[in-house]
């Protein structure tokens, strides 16, 4: 129960818990009578506390009658002699007694002083609070929290890592070879991980990268040998882009270090591109972890000790899909162009009226023109209304230095009958020009977005139609 009883200890209670902190008394039993925290026996120490347990504790257990037990350890901190805290709730005693009980728990200990409290303990039989079930109490709560399912197979995982690895550790038999293979760890709160196991390279294998950094060769491939622990060369065979799928072994992993040739905003390039090939299960799992293991370490290695930049790190299973798109595409991502601008704040709630494309002089209806005055001009950079065209149908998307140009069937919007807006004038309709840039706001999902916008319509073009053919062209 969370609420206090408003059940208090007697004065002659409070005397004896404070002679008892002294260290003259061994054990306390302390019952609820007539509303109150009573004394109701206790004894002084006769041997050691793990000798007196038992004796002095297990005879004043009753199977009805909840109590507060308090045992004294012969164990002292700051504030003086260590006890323990037990609350007796046997099953046979009636629901109300357990809930007062369970409810004044908390007054009787901070009556006793809760800096003297070690331990504390709950039981309902006898085997919960016996000197055995305190030492089972102590060993539940020294040990570490319960794994996850989840914790659980990382563990296992990492048993088996590591039995990998100590195996191959013992099989090694002189010292050299020892020192060939080099582990680092690291240590969390609850396990040991492997983080890299690093397989010196064969010379062959050094005089290649040494020759890739000088772009003498533009392919190399690489393989674990398990028996020697080492990574040695497989073959420097000269590689085009279209042939790479065929380097890639369907029977055995392997590392790729490949310089792609291509070209990127109209300039060649070249970028470092390292394959990480394992073909699915048909590998041993020894030679999966083995390099994996090893990955890392060999691409610090040859970041750092040849000065080699790896552009693009990647895993595969098969070579089928090493096309020269694809390396472009992991190489070059599509980056988002598009960047959010200050969001429009919401307006008031309740219904309102329908937008008016134009405010002019005309409120209450009249054209402006006749009124004799001019319309209304915009500033250039102010985002001008979708509304003013009314989109038909998309004619052709196309890029152009990858940046697209969508080419839309548009009508001018009814509401501004035979005037074309266009960036930060009125244009009567035959006086249109064949370009006119501008800006648009353009509504997207959750983003509003203001963009550039170039009008290109052609020079010969019927400007008195209701509908003409537009090109809009987008710039952030």
């Amino acid at each position: 129960m969370s609420h206090q009883t408003g059940i208090n200890a007697t004065a002659d209670l409070k005397e004896f818990l404070a002679r008892a902190r002294g260290g003259a008394i061994r054990i306390v039993k302390i019952v609820i009578r007539n509303e109150e925290l009573t004394l109701d026996s206790y004894r002084e120490p006769a041997q050691s506390w793990d000798k007196d347990y038992d004796h002095f504790l297990v005879p004043l257990l009753t199977p009805q009658e909840p109590c507060y037990i308090l045992y004294r350890l012969d164990s002292q901190n700051a504030q003086g002699f260590e006890w323990i805290f037990i609350a007796w709730s046997p099953d046979q005693s009636p629901v109300r007694q357990k809930m007062v009980y369970a409810a004044t728990r908390a007054t009787l200990k901070k009556e006793f002083g809760g800096g003297h409290i070690k331990d504390e303990m709950f039981g309902t039989v006898e085997d919960d609070v016996c000197f055995q079930g305190y030492l089972r109490h102590m060993s539940s709560c020294s040990s570490p929290a319960p794994l996850t399912a989840a914790e659980q197979e990382l563990q296992r995982i990492k048993v088996t890592e590591d039995k990998v690895v100590w195996d191959e550790r013992r099989r090694i038999g002189t010292p050299t070879a020892r020192a060939r293979v080099t582990m680092e760890f690291g240590l969390d709160k609850r396990a040991q991980t492997l983080q890299g196991l690093a397989f010196p390279l064969q010379e062959e294998a050094k005089r290649a990268l040494q020759q890739l950094k000088q772009r003498r060769i533009n392919y190399i491939q690489l393989r674990l040998d398990v028996e020697r622990e080492t990574i040695e060369l497989v073959h420097t065979k000269p590689t085009e882009t279209h042939e790479l799928p065929y380097r890639i072994p369907t029977d055995s992993p392997r590392y790729h270090f490949f310089i792609f040739k291509h070209s990127h905003q109209g300039q060649r390039q070249e970028a470092l591109v390292f394959i990480y090939s394992m073909p699915g299960y048909t590998c041993s799992i020894k030679e999966r972890m083995l390099y994996s293991s090893c990955k890392n370490r060999l691409l610090d290695e040859v970041e750092k000790d040849y000065q080699l930049e790896v552009t693009k790190k990647m895993e595969i299973d098969s070579g089928d899909g090493l096309t020269e798109d694809f390396l472009y595409e992991e190489v070059h991502p599509m980056e988002h162009t598009l960047k959010q601008v200050f969001t429009k704040p919401r307006g008031p709630g309740g219904k309102r009226g329908n937008k008016r494309l134009i405010k002019g002089a005309g409120e209450n209806g009249e054209d402006n023109h006749s009124q004799g005055s001019s319309p209304k001009c915009l500033h250039p950079e102010n985002p001008i209304n979708f509304m003013a065209f009314i989109v038909k149908s998309v004619q052709e998307v196309m890029f152009v230095d990858r940046k697209p140009i969508i080419r839309l069937e548009a009508a001018a919007s009814p509401a501004l009958k035979h005037k074309t807006f266009l960036g930060n004038r009125f244009l009567e309709a035959p006086s249109v020009r064949s370009e006119l840039s501008c800006f648009l706001r353009l509504s997207l999902p959750n983003k509003e977005l203001t963009l550039r916008l170039t009008l290109c319509t052609p020079p010969a073009a019927n400007t008195n139609s209701r509908s003409t053919v537009v090109f809009y062209r987008f710039d952030c």
